[in-house]
């Protein structure tokens, strides 16, 4: 268990957090940053890839396993569901609308969770500068067995998967504790 506002955290692979750091603007600083990263690595190279690639080019890194291309994507994540712009921007703002409202009223939020919390804020920022910008999102990495992707792709998953762990590893640590007892 933690105290809440107290600046004391328990959580498995948690740090405590300095209760100068759970309330202010000090408090959004790891999500912020974070997410500013995310949506200034995933603008950045899907612009490079766009000026460099844009007319059907491509390149290939490590003996052509991953092949970097700019493919438009108009579904969700991984060229999912196709021609419904519409709906994922309603979606990414509900989704970043849901984080910051969730993080307002969070308190000692372990590092990985506000971690992940940040990478898929700045992936679904990302993704949605794209969609309101051009109607579809930039595609860059193509692995040849899964669909193109990129930066804010990835950060999502990652930051889904941070808070997967964490999930896991703090319910294994709540039913060890409980047997303690």
């Amino acid at each position: 268990m933690s105290e809440r506002g107290r600046g004391v955290s328990t959580p498995a692979l948690a740090h405590p957090v300095p209760a100068a750091e759970t309330s202010g603007p000090r408090r959004y600083a790891v999500l912020g940053g974070v997410a500013v990263a995310v949506v200034i690595a995933d603008q950045t190279t899907k612009a490079l890839a766009r000026e460099s690639l844009g007319s059907g080019g491509s390149f290939r890194l490590f003996g052509g396993a991953v092949e970097i291309v700019y493919a438009r994507n108009t579904g969700a994540a991984f060229s999912l569901l196709q021609s419904r712009g519409s709906l994922f921007v309603v979606v990414a703002i509900l989704v970043i609308l849901g984080i910051v409202m969730f993080y307002r009223r969070a308190t000692d939020l372990p590092v990985i969770v506000r971690v992940g919390l940040g990478l898929i804020l700045g992936g679904a920022i990302g993704n949605l500068i794209d969609r309101i910008h051009d109607g579809y999102v930039a595609d860059l990495i193509d692995l040849h067995w899964w669909p193109v992707f990129n930066a804010a792709d990835s950060c999502i998953v990652s930051g889904v998967a941070a808070l997967v762990v964490h999930s896991y590893l703090q319910d294994r640590k709540n039913r060890h504790d409980e047997r303690a007892v």
